[in-house]
């Protein structure tokens, strides 16, 4: 799904290897009409567990936002688990 007109989107990813132990973590962070704004990506030699890895992708995509300005934004991951237990410390915070 498309953010609206002026707010960035923010997808993340998290890859591991666990033959070569390592993991991966990826951002991209796009604008309303789903143009290329930002995108990071970094190799970790560690293989996290799976929702470790995946948190630290959405903390970076968040970092990367705010560094580069692309703010309002929303955030789009795979990892459910993860995005529901910032929901409801986001939530219970309010």
């Amino acid at each position: 799904m498309m953010p609206l007109v002026g707010v960035f989107k923010i997808n993340t990813d998290a890859p591991l290897n666990n033959r070569d132990k390592v993991s991966g973590i990826g951002m991209v962070i796009r604008d309303c009409n789903g143009h290329v704004m930002a995108s990071m990506c970094h190799n970790i030699r560690v293989c996290f567990q799976p929702h470790i890895a995946e948190a630290m992708a959405i903390l970076r995509g968040l970092h990367l936002a705010i560094e580069t300005g692309l703010v309002p934004a929303s955030l789009e991951s795979d990892a459910l688990s993860v995005v529901k237990a910032i929901d409801s410390t986001v939530s219970s915070s309010a």
